[in-house]
Order: structure tokens, then C-alpha cells, then sequence
């Protein structure tokens, strides 16, 4: 999946390596690399304020802070691939 940041500062992308990338739309290089899934990453989405973004691979979704890549909540657990993540509209609540 590719998503643009909803200030339209970034551009976040899942791949089939087992990352998360983050890209600068207007140059097109590359600014961050999440690493940590064991299996491919299906889903990439920003928090409503840009500031953290989820990761939804085959083997967990993973909570991330966007300006140091640093990962805060890993969710394990489920028994197949998790395809989508999502904040609610104040960004207190992940699915």
C-alpha cells in the first residue's frame, strides 16, 4: 500500500520485504526504514497528525513514531495476516 501523511509531508509505503518506508514526495528519497516484521507488510497508515503510523504485516501490527522510527506497541496474537490498521479520529484508539 502507498499513502501520503495527511500533511503532505511524507509518503509511507508497505512492501514485501518486511518493512515500512517513508519517503519525501516531492524529492522522492528515501527518509526512514521500519524494520522489525518477520513477514511481509501489507498495510501502512498514518496517525491523524502524522506523528505515528501503523504497520499490519503476516505477523503482527506494529505502532511506530514517525519522526524517530523508534517502535512503541507491537500487537501479537493473531492466527493469519493482519491486511489493514486504522486510528480513530481522535488517535486514541488503533484497530
Amino acid at each position: 500500500s502507498v499513502l501520503f501523511s495527511n500533511d503532505g509531508k511524507l509518503t509511507g509505503t508497505a512492501s514485501w520485504d518486511n518493512t515500512g518506508r517513508l519517503w519525501g514526495p516531492e524529492s522522492a528519497a528515501q527518509v526512514r526504514i521500519f524494520w522489525g516484521h518477520r513477514a511481509p507488510v501489507w498495510s501502512f497508515v498514518f496517525s491523524n497528525t502524522s506523528t505515528r503510523l501503523l504497520t499490519a504485516s503476516g505477523d503482527s501490527t506494529a505502532l511506530w513514531k514517525v519522526a524517530s522510527g523508534d517502535k512503541m506497541l507491537c500487537l501479537h496474537g493473531h492466527t493469519y495476516f493482519v491486511a489493514s490498521s486504522s486510528f480513530s479520529s481522535n488517535d486514541k484508539l488503533i484497530a
